[in-house]
């Protein structure tokens, strides 16, 4: 779990993350406490994003038409798709 705050101009703003892994699925799971002059609101909202294999997105990229190569340390050694038409 990860927590953010933030604070200015009289409104104050924590922000509370975990994520959580359903098979092919992450779910970042985002719950907002918004406080200002007229008291405390709370806000949630899901990303929900795709995991998926290397050779998954290189098969996607090549079904969408692109001519892609793999970088597997990339600009932050996190991995770099490099694609074009």
């Amino acid at each position: 779990m990860f927590r953010n705050s933030a604070e200015a101009i009289g409104v104050r703003i924590e922000r509370t993350a975990r994520n959580e892994i359903d098979g092919p699925l992450s779910r970042l799971h985002f719950d907002y406490a918004i406080t200002d002059a007229a008291g405390t609101r709370y806000v949630s909202e899901i990303h929900e994003l795709g995991l998926f294999t290397t050779e998954e997105m290189l098969t996607a990229f090549r079904r969408a038409g692109f001519n892609v190569q793999h970088d597997p340390k990339g600009l932050m050694d996190r991995g770099l798709f490099i694609g074009f038409c």
